[in-house]
């Protein structure tokens, strides 16, 4: 019996895990009824599987005859991206999935375009592929994401679209079944082994006493000892009894009587000096004593207990995977609030924006080529690019500029703005030269559709103290330009930084300024006596040199540090002007390849000036902070010249 029983519990849960096993996975199709070029997935669709394992995202697999291309990135820049575009974009709400088509946010002047996503910096990791693409994404926790699926932006989507997700179809009963089987197998032989033993040892001989003939006093003994008249006590030996019937005399038998003689006789037969060792006591007594009762009572134990562990296992109910408990988090409370914005960018993507902007720069250098610059340059370091390139064109040993390095990262602090535009600091090492100055980089994307573009690029100072910043995944606000909450609005620092430079410690802005560690400022007062040095050697007596300052026409830059303070980049244009004073003097520069290469002549009757473009990075304190401005990071470079009409006003300030 208990091998059927075993037989029977194995068989159950083998069965459980092959031909009653479940399936390991669930599939659903996103599917359009248009022919759209776009079809986004939000995240949330691949976590909408309820009985998905914990942890576990969907997997989407995409089927096309032609190219695949897929992405994914915040959900607010992918549907920014496709503002102008209709598309097709598969939601989730409460566990169902909805697949609508939206129509276009952006109104454009004539059909919307198709266009290739390939290559934008919005998004957070790519994917291409040829007929078939199988992904299995890991979407960051806290951050709303989305799929953007397509071929090439112009031919329509593909059409195969599946997400999977794997699904619980374990069989916690199962190993019950099987173990208990094999449980009851083994009690089931150890009773089978132990039967055999005992049927063995029951065939041996058995020692068995004679029985011993009753006479009638034994008889009639026996009768009253049952009966309780006789105390079991210990039987008189013959040699007391004896005297005892000399005592009492002869009865009325008299000694001839043969009856008396034979009791007696009798008696001490059926007492033998065995009974001395008195034998096993009979009746319930004995069968508790017995051992072999214990034994029998255990062998009907044993399967019984054997079954009802069987049983009991047979009814263990399955036990699903357990869903992790999540606990609250400051990330998760921050994202929650309705006044928190997401970064510009995420540490990857800066990288990868960096590295481009290295290449791209390098490249353009090498070929002298603006319009190839103008791809990751704009604003003041394009302008100062395309002056480089056209003096490298007409000097054969002009220097170029500094490369834009492409790694490490040191600093990053993006702008916490959904919309557009966007702003990004970063300051980049040179990984293969220690000794060349890190560079300060902001960079600027003006909508969804355009690039993210340096506006500005520095060499960071040696005496450079950064001020702390937020982290790169919680980003800063962008200060506005006229911000009271400053030691100096942005939009008043190059003016301001303007005055020091031409009148030093005298400036009225002197005292917010931190002068005395001012390198560039140095620098620049340096060569400005140089210069005039050089210049009274030859023309003191017949012209005059004189300098210049103003602030630049770009606009400044400011993004908050983590005490209110500011990060501040502006522009500032130094001009120097060489004058005639003798009205038959004339200014000649056939020596300077620079001015003939800006003015297309050797010489001048009104002179000619020179102007530079520095760029500027400083730390701007809160208002009442007793810290002063400091500066950062700084280049200067030749912007341009000009000749001079001899009537000319000799402002030394232009624009």
């Amino acid at each position: 019996m208990a091998f059927v029983i075993a037989a029977g519990l194995v068989a159950m849960g083998v069965a459980q895990r092959t031909v009653f096993l479940g399936p390991d996975s669930e599939t659903i199709k996103v599917s359009s009824e248009q022919d759209l070029p776009f079809t986004v997935i939000d995240s949330d669709v691949f976590e909408a599987l309820p009985e998905a394992l914990p942890g576990e995202s969907g997997t989407l697999t995409i089927s096309s005859d032609g190219p695949i291309f897929a992405t994914y990135a915040r959900t607010t820049d992918v549907l920014g991206w496709l503002g102008d575009q209709r598309f097709t974009h598969a939601t989730a709400d409460g566990g169902e999935i909805d697949v609508a088509t939206v129509e276009p946010t952006v109104e454009l002047e004539g059909d919307p375009e198709g266009r290739s996503p390939a290559g934008s910096d919005l998004w957070l990791e790519s994917f291409t592929a040829e007929g078939t693409m199988e992904e299995n994404f890991s979407f960051p926790e806290g951050m709303q994401l989305s799929v953007l699926i397509a071929s090439d932006g112009t031919e329509p989507a593909p059409a195969t679209i599946e997400v999977t997700w794997p699904i619980d179809n374990s069989t916690p009963s199962a190993p019950w079944f099987i173990g208990a089987g094999v449980g009851v197998l083994v009690i089931g032989l150890l009773l089978y082994i132990l039967a055999v033993v005992h049927s063995r040892r029951s065939r041996g001989p058995r020692r068995k006493g004679q029985p011993v003939p009753l006479t009638g006093a034994i008889a009639i003994a026996r009768d009253r000892h049952v009966a309780g008249e006789i105390d079991e006590a210990k039987p008189e030996s013959a040699g007391e009894a004896d005297a005892e019937s000399r005592d009492d005399g002869p009865d009325d038998d008299g000694p001839g009587d043969d009856s008396g003689a034979s009791a007696g006789t009798d008696s001490d037969a059926a007492r033998p000096d065995a009974q001395d060792e008195p034998g096993p006591e009979r009746g319930t007594a004995q069968r508790e004593a017995s051992p072999w009762s214990l034994r029998r009572r255990m062998r009907l134990a044993l399967p019984a207990l054997g079954l009802s562990v069987a049983l009991m296992a047979g009814c263990t109910a399955d036990v699903p995977a357990a869903d992790p408990t999540p606990s609250p988090s400051a990330t998760e409370e921050a994202a929650d609030t309705e006044a928190a914005q997401q970064p510009a960018i995420t540490e990857t993507q800066a990288e990868r924006i960096i590295a481009d902007l290295s290449e791209q720069v390098a490249e353009a250098d090498e070929k002298n080529d603006a319009s190839l610059a103008a791809k990751r340059l704009a604003g003041t370091a394009l302008e100062i690019r395309k002056v480089n390139y056209s003096l490298r064109g007409d000097i054969d040993d002009y220097k170029s500029l500094p490369q834009i390095p492409a790694e490490p990262i040191a600093i990053l602090l993006p702008q916490a703005f959904d919309g557009w535009p966007r702003t990004v600091l970063t300051v980049v090492e040179d990984a293969e030269d220690e000794t060349v100055a890190p560079t300060i980089i902001t960079l600027r994307q003006e909508d969804p559709w355009h690039s993210y573009k340096a506006t500005y690029v520095s060499q960071l100072r040696p005496s450079a103290e950064i001020p702390e910043l937020a982290p790169p995944y919680q980003g800063a606000a962008l200060v506005p330009p006229d911000s009271s909450f400053l030691q100096l609005a942005p939009e008043d620092v190059a003016t301001a930084y303007a005055s020091i430079l031409k009148d030093g410690e005298k400036s009225e802005y002197a005292e917010l300024f931190d002068i005395e560690n001012d390198g560039f400022l140095a620098e620049v007062t340096q060569k400005r006596k140089k210069t005039l040095s050089n210049f009274n050697k030859t023309g003191e007596d017949t012209g005059k040199l004189s300098f210049g300052q103003r602030a630049g026409a770009s606009d400044p830059f400011a993004l908050m540090t983590l005490h209110s303070g500011a990060i501040v980049g502006v522009s500032v244009v130094e001009a120097e002007t060489v004058e005639p004073t003798d009205a038959d003097a004339v200014i000649r520069f056939e020596d300077d390849p620079v001015l003939q290469a800006f003015t297309g002549e050797e010489n001048s009757a009104g002179g000619v000036r020179t102007r530079y473009l520095d760029q500027l990075f400083f730390y701007v304190p809160s208002q009442g902070s007793e810290e002063p401005i400091r500066l950062l990071g700084s280049s200067s470079s030749i912007r341009g010249a000009e000749v001079l009409e001899a009537e000319t006003d000799s402002e030394d300030e232009d624009e």
